[in-house]
């Protein structure tokens, strides 16, 4: 298992408290992203891409998890994404595994360039969080929609 920094889980149950998403179900969904991070690095996948996301839920498929599992694990990814969009520091809400080659999810404001690498990198992570939910459309119907993350 990696190590996933206080700060990260901290922030997170802010962001899900912040989306109104009942206190009872908040284990569940840091449960869903431990899995999902120990799975990227495991596989080596990137943390922020959609594309690990739909490798994860096949692994949850392979695993006999149930539809309601794959759609909270999905739920609980996506609340992921929206804080590391959201985040100004997101080198720090990395899981903390120096060997990685994984890149960070966006690129930081004091590395380099900000102006137009920065834009990109938000056009991109823009562009990744709709396809996660065209994902979800598709894998659990038009019940998925921006209330039930």
């Amino acid at each position: 298992m990696i190590n996933i920094p206080n700060e990260l889980w901290s922030k997170y149950g802010m962001i899900l408290a912040k989306k109104t998403i009942p206190v009872s179900f908040h284990n569940h969904y840091k449960k869903w992203l431990r899995y999902y991070l120990d799975y990227c690095h495991k596989y080596k996948q990137p943390y922020s891409d959609s594309q690990s996301l739909k490798k994860f839920i096949e692994k949850l498929r392979e695993k006999n998890q149930s539809p309601d599992q794959q759609k909270e694990a999905v739920q609980a990814v996506s609340v992921y994404y929206d804080m590391l969009e959201a985040s100004d520091s997101v080198r720090q809400l990395r899981p903390d595994n120096q060997t990685t080659p994984h890149p960070n999810p966006l690129p930081m404001r004091d590395e380099g360039k900000i102006g137009d690498e920065w834009k990109k990198a938000h056009l991109l992570t823009a562009c990744w969080k709709r396809n996660i939910r065209i994902a979800a459309r598709n894998s659990f119907g038009s019940g998925f929609s921006r209330q039930n993350r």
